[in-house]
């Protein structure tokens, strides 16, 4: 099992379009770019094509003062400074923080569903279209 555990990084968040993995998202998808450091030298990835990286498409768990998400892995930051950086699509990193208006928060941990996460695993198979996350907490 490729394990990378928890992880502490900042959040920001970025225009997403096609990432890294191969994938077209859009603002209202609950996604994240992972620092570089991490999607270089994940467990099972050699290089070469990013859309092979076997984080690409990984669901997991990012908390903040006591709110949490899931969010998708489906790119890559390049801007990035932390191995545990996060870059979260404008959905998501509101549905963490309230709002965009943070900018950059720091102190965020993170970790991929099965690896140490309480989330259960995204059901396989299937076609769904859309996906809806649960946020724990009130709203601001």
């Amino acid at each position: 099992k490729r394990q990378i555990g928890q992880q502490t990084g900042d959040a920001t968040y970025y225009d997403v379009g096609t990432g890294a993995c191969g994938v077209h998202n859009v603002a209202s998808d609950s996604i994240a770019a992972v620092s570089h450091a991490l999607f270089d030298s994940y467990p099972g990835y050699s290089g070469g094509n990013p859309n092979n990286n076997p984080i690409c498409g990984k669901w997991a768990t990012a908390s903040y003062n006591g709110r949490s998400i899931r969010f998708q892995v489906e790119d890559r930051c390049g801007g990035c400074a932390g191995f545990g950086d996060l870059d979260f699509s404008d959905s998501a990193f509101i549905a963490l923080f309230g709002s965009l208006n943070a900018g950059r928060v720091s102190g965020v941990t993170w970790v991929l569903d099965g690896d140490g996460g309480s989330g259960p695993s995204p059901p396989s198979g299937g076609s769904c279209a859309k996906t809806y996350t649960a946020v724990s907490g009130g709203r601001d």
